[in-house]
């Protein structure tokens, strides 16, 4: 079975920050390449990633020249690359899991699992079709 991908090397963030250091990054704000990391990871277009994380492409060219992003996206961003890892876990590569999270399911009501990060809620439930998929549940 493939290693699973630490969250904080899709971010480009030191791997052995604690949780609570994390969170202080979140608030922070996390450093726009982790947008580019996660971007390029999962072969998004700036247009594709903007609609994941519920936010003008405008707004992102924006964050682009300041340099760090607002608290809620990063908090988006590292709800993706969470995710990410988990479907990289049980598919056992990047673009398996990467193909997966465009294509649309069923129990999303026809929606791909990246429409679905917007929202806690949302991200939630593609998170338990991965657990479902891991331990194969999958009704």
């Amino acid at each position: 079975m493939a290693t699973t991908p630490a969250v904080s090397e899709f971010l480009g963030v030191e791997d052995h920050e604690s949780p609570t250091a994390m969170v202080a990054k979140l608030r922070s704000g996390l450093p726009v390449q982790a947008l580019e990391n996660i971007r390029q990871a999962l072969d998004l277009s700036l247009e594709e990633l903007a609609d994941a994380l519920a936010i003008s492409a405008r707004t992102l060219s924006r964050r682009k020249n300041s340099g760090v992003l607002a608290p809620q996206e990063s908090d988006r961003v590292y709800r993706i690359a969470r995710i990410f890892g988990h479907a990289v876990e049980v598919f056992e590569s990047r673009q398996k899991a990467a193909r997966w999270l465009k294509q649309p399911h069923p129990s999303l009501d026809g929606m791909a699992p990246l429409e679905m990060f917007d929202t806690d809620l949302g991200a939630k439930l593609v998170d338990e079709i991965l657990t479902r998929i891991e331990f194969g549940v999958f009704g």
